[in-house]
């Protein structure tokens, strides 16, 4: 099996916009040591870049589709591109460009699932919102648990699909 990569994205400054970042940082205590766990405010192509066939990138970002803040989603590849899903992170990046780029990277396309979370807010200064607080614990498990199955497949030689 190759890496597995959790990408949490995201604006400390912009109220639940912090939804990515402050899942990366309580997950480096929960994921396997051998998980690299990265917080970005600032997107880096580099992360997608030099991807073996096996390795897995799981991104973690805010989303804005209108649902109930708290709601919680998760994308392939196939449902994000041509979806019109709008994007809210301050970062300018929305669910449809990390597919766009990914896609670009031929074979490694499904090896890359993004988890989002619906927002209240991502104005400046708002702190994070009770509902996202409180779908928190689920988003963490859901990746916890995205991570499991590509490390089990990896290992069981079926190859890694998050």
């Amino acid at each position: 099996m190759g890496r597995v990569r959790v990408i949490g994205l995201g604006n400390m400054l912009a109220g639940d916009d912090a939804v990515g970042l402050i899942a990366a940082r309580q997950l480096r205590d929960l994921l396997p040591a051998d998980v690299e766990v990265q917080a970005r405010e600032v997107p880096d192509w580099d992360d997608l870049q030099g991807l073996s066939g096996d390795d897995v990138v799981i991104f973690i970002d805010a989303v804005d589709s209108g649902a109930m803040p708290g709601t919680i989603f998760e994308f392939n590849l196939g449902d994000v591109i041509g979806a019109g899903l709008r994007h809210c992170s301050s970062h300018g990046l929305g669910l449809e460009h990390w597919a766009s780029v990914a896609e670009a990277l031929g074979e490694h396309v499904s090896h890359l699932m993004i988890l989002g979370m619906e927002i209240a807010s991502a104005e400046l200064g708002d702190g994070v919102s009770e509902p996202v607080t409180a779908a928190l614990p689920e988003l963490l498990q859901r990746v916890e648990q995205a991570v499991a199955k590509a490390r089990d497949e990896g290992l069981n030689g079926k190859g890694s699909h998050a």
